[in-house]
């Protein structure tokens, strides 16, 4: 034996350690305590580790086994095999007896763990044929068993009708295929289409409360023909401005400036109202002629002064009543406004403001910023407008990202109207605050109800004519705003022309200043 503190381990020979030779053979202790020097003997402490290892494994799973024997049973698997049968469609498993847990001695004094009464499964039926065999009554209930309910029968399936034709609607048109039907099938009885509705005001309540007053019912938009025509050809050409014809009409100049409506600064001449009352935007307007009680339409070009050619065309080929927009920053301001007054066109100054897109796209050394106090915008403004004088308002064509700060905005509208000024916002864009504020602060305003060239192409530019018009027919006046492009002066050629003819009045933009139905 080899003795060792506390134990003491067999000795054994191992077969192929040397012949005639004792070996005395590593004990257990050695092995697991690591003290193995040599290779042979390594090996044969990793045989005694691993025989060690797999039978504690043979122990738990023996003790996993039994302790799921000792509170399982069997049900595990019946159980499983119930769902089984569930899933299958067939009825559900019934317990014959309630499930009990008992131990039994057997003959060999070995203790047997199970149930006392087994779970029994209906038979399967064969394919093709319908289950037979009555589902027996449960156990009554004891305890707190509960016996699952039976599940609903599922939805049955509805045949599908059979229709001639299948149609499948794609966008704004509706693309109908034939579908297959036997030569049997009835064709579907026809549908009468549903009477157009009419407003009925609902009848009054009885007793002591007054009726209630019924609302109107919305006024329609009422289509209109287009005064220009249906089949209209348009030349292969691209207009040019050399090739416009100007109009007939002698220059009608606009009133002098005013010393009186001047104010002098450190900047330059600023607008402001006169002694005796007379506001800016009123005396350097178009003369208003005698109302007709026709429709009425204003049109701006805006962003004039960047390119001469452009500026000059629009001041002397467009008709007088054509207002016009230009560039607050253009270094030719003056003389710009000097001589489309003397032709009679009305004049009006942009106003820049924080686009979306700021400073990727920067409008010019005083736009009005969000990020800077109201003074600094207030000193912006008044820079802006002593670039010259003669003008009735300013207009605001861009600037979204201020036009959307009420806080930013409100010192800014309230400076233009104690200046005498009018506003236009430009961007026909709807729900703009701009607008509503101006109302409620007194400042003359209107706003752009179309954009006409968007697209300069002269179909499209065509088409925004005839929203102008439809407009116009239905609101009684309208404004638009158009870009200094060959060809939206080719069009407004045009159309001009036919709209007096049609009864339309082609007036200067302060003769709509709060008559448009903004709110």
């Amino acid at each position: 034996m080899v003795k060792m503190p506390g134990m003491s381990l067999p000795k054994f020979r191992l077969p192929g350690l040397g012949k005639g030779k004792k070996a005395q053979a590593p004990g257990a202790a050695d092995a697991i305590s690591g003290r193995l020097g040599e290779a042979p003997r390594r090996k044969l402490a990793g045989k005694h580790i691993v025989a060690i290892g797999l039978g504690g494994l043979v122990l738990l799973g023996g003790g996993a086994y039994g302790l799921s024997m000792l509170f399982g049973g069997d049900e595990p698997a019946v159980m499983a095999e119930g769902a089984k049968q569930q899933d299958a469609g067939t009825a559900p498993a019934v317990v014959s007896e309630p499930i009990e847990t008992i131990a039994t001695e057997m003959p060999d004094g070995t203790i047997h763990f199970g149930p006392r009464a087994e779970l029994r499964l209906p038979p399967k039926p064969r394919p093709g044929e319908r289950s037979t065999t009555a589902t027996p009554d449960p156990a009554p209930v004891t305890g707190s068993e509960k016996i699952p309910e039976a599940e609903a029968p599922a939805p049955q399936l509805l045949a599908p009708p059979k229709p001639e034709m299948a149609a499948a609607e794609t966008g704004d048109q509706a693309i109908a295929e034939p579908a297959r039907s036997s030569p049997a099938a009835e064709t579907p009885p026809p549908v009468d289409k549903p009477e157009a509705e009419t407003f009925v005001a609902p009848p009054p309540k009885a007793g002591g409360d007054e009726p209630p007053v019924p609302k109107a019912a919305p006024k329609a938009a009422v289509a209109v023909a287009s005064i220009l025509p249906a089949n209209q050809v348009y030349p292969e050409t691209p207009p040019r401005f050399e090739d416009l014809n100007a109009f007939t009409t002698d220059p009608d100049p606009l009133a002098p400036v005013d010393p009186a409506l001047t104010e002098k600064a450190p900047q330059g001449d600023l607008p402001r109202i006169a002694s005796d009352g007379r506001e800016v935007w009123k005396h350097y307007a178009r003369p208003a002629t005698a109302d007709t009680g026709r429709p009425k339409v204003a049109i701006v070009i805006a962003q004039l002064g960047l390119n001469k050619l452009a500026t000059e065309t629009a001041i002397r080929n467009l008709p007088p009543e054509v207002t016009l927009a230009f560039s607050s920053t253009e270094r030719d301001l003056a003389r710009w406004l000097t001589l489309a007054r003397e032709i009679g066109h009305e004049v009006v100054i942009d106003l820049p403001m924080e686009p979306e897109n700021f400073p990727l796209n920067d409008p010019g050394p005083n736009t009005l910023l969000t990020s800077v106090p109201d003074k600094e915008n207030l000193e912006r403004l008044e820079a802006t407008l002593s670039a010259a004088t003669g003008y009735i308002g300013v207009a605001t064509l861009t600037g979204g990202r201020f036009m959307s700060n009420r806080e930013k905005l409100l010192p800014i509208v309230a400076a233009i109207k104690e200046r005498g000024l009018m506003m236009i916002d430009g961007s026909a864009e709807a729900g703009r605050s701009i607008t509503s504020m101006a109302i409620q602060a007194g400042t003359p305003v209107a706003r752009a109800d179309v954009i006409l060239d968007r697209d300069p192409g002269r179909r499209a530019i065509d088409a925004q004519l005839a929203r102008l018009e439809q407009i116009v027919r239905n609101n009684g006046v309208a404004v638009a705003v158009g870009h200094p492009y060959p060809s939206t002066f080719e069009r407004l050629h045009n159309w001009i022309a036919l709209a007096r003819k049609a009864g339309i009045d082609v007036v200067p933009l302060s003769a709509l200043a709060n008559k448009q139905k903004i709110l």
